[in-house]
């Protein structure tokens, strides 16, 4: 038998069925890790073109719900894996994954003007209320850490707790002398300055180029729109700055954080990161664990999580960059765990 009764969840009306090409080429040819009947799991997932962004949902909606965001250069089908652990029949959570402006090939392109980060969060935020949503688990990676922590900043009151995946952020009120103005383009990283490249010139050729490799190498998503995120680095012409457009009243030299002003004393965070090379830990046909020499975070980002006492803990993962693909059972055993101290009110902290 199918490990998914084939009612489950509940049908959706017919007129909210679509062809979703996410769906239907990403979620199991690309992302799924799991030993079990994908194609029998994607068949309960809904996918949504009518909501703020496209979303992909999953599960019983009188659930605590769970959202999750992904990063660059992946898709709403990263989460394959942590939808089959916390959403299905047996599953605890109702999983909500909400595409980004540009990451979609079946919805219209966005002007440039809609693409700026603080407009992004308000199309998630209105995702959330459209939906009914609160007390969310938020769960982030790479890119979506970033947009998510500022989530986080302008709607604390919807975010319950945060899981945050393999992206940090230098605690500047802890450090001196760190410069916040505007980059240039030259300061950012190669692939970084590709993918703004590749966005001013529509250069889908350079976007592909810059990907080569990586998970969502083919995915048909991935193009030069894709870039702009990028982009708001560099932006410096006034009114169109990120950090004015986030929060116009507190000044950069204020941020506790380089990319977020601050975030919630109250509100448990999970950090998960990958301690090894890619191609090496637990992903499958992989070497042996060779140790990770760059990280998207820094000793001061470890220490203030430490500083946060139970509410928080940092947990490192035998796998690379894409953790939750490559160790995706240890990662959900651990967000598991940590999620079940943090409802029995025992703290988050986690082995």
């Amino acid at each position: 038998e199918p490990p998914y009764p084939p009612l489950w969840p509940p049908v959706p009306p017919r007129d909210m069925l679509v062809k979703d090409t996410i769906l239907e080429n990403d979620f199991c040819q690309v992302y799924y890790r799991g030993k079990d009947n994908c194609a029998s799991l994607r068949a309960n997932v809904i996918a949504n073109h009518s909501r703020a962004v496209p979303t992909l949902e999953y599960g019983d909606k009188s659930r605590p719900p769970m959202v999750m965001l992904h990063g660059w250069p992946d898709t709403t089908a990263l989460w394959a894996n942590q939808f089959e652990a916390f959403c299905g029949p047996t599953g605890d959570y109702f999983c909500v994954a909400p595409s980004w402006f540009e990451f979609h090939p079946d919805v219209p392109s966005r002007p440039d003007s809609d693409l700026f980060w603080d407009k992004q969060l308000e199309a998630w935020h209105d995702v959330i209320r459209d939906m009914h949503l609160s007390d969310i688990t938020l769960v982030t990676f790479d890119f979506g850490s970033i947009l998510g922590f500022q989530f986080v900043y302008k709607f604390p009151w919807l975010v319950k707790s945060v899981i945050a995946m393999d992206f940090g952020d230098p605690v500047l009120s802890w450090m001196k002398n760190v410069p916040v103005q505007t980059p240039d383009i030259q300061d950012l990283p190669s692939y970084q300055q590709n993918n703004i490249k590749s966005f001013l010139t529509d250069n889908d050729d350079l976007m592909r180029a810059n990907i080569r490799g990586l998970p969502c190498a083919e995915c048909e998503a991935i193009t030069s729109r894709s870039g702009w995120p990028f982009y708001q680095f560099v932006i410096d012409a006034p009114g169109e700055t990120w950090p004015e457009r986030l929060a116009v009243a507190v000044p950069r030299e204020e941020y506790d954080f380089q990319f977020w002003p601050s975030f919630p004393d109250n509100t448990p965070l999970l950090f998960l990161y990958g301690e090894c090379e890619e191609h090496t830990g637990k992903c499958v046909g992989c070497s042996k664990c060779k140790e990770r020499k760059f990280h998207f975070f820094d000793d001061t980002w470890l220490e203030w999580i430490e500083g946060r006492g139970s509410k928080s803990a940092a947990v490192a993962i035998k796998a690379g960059h894409w953790l939750m693909l490559d160790a995706s059972k240890d990662v959900s055993d651990v967000m598991r765990e940590w999620l079940r101290r943090e409802k029995e009110g025992e703290g988050g902290d986690t082995d």
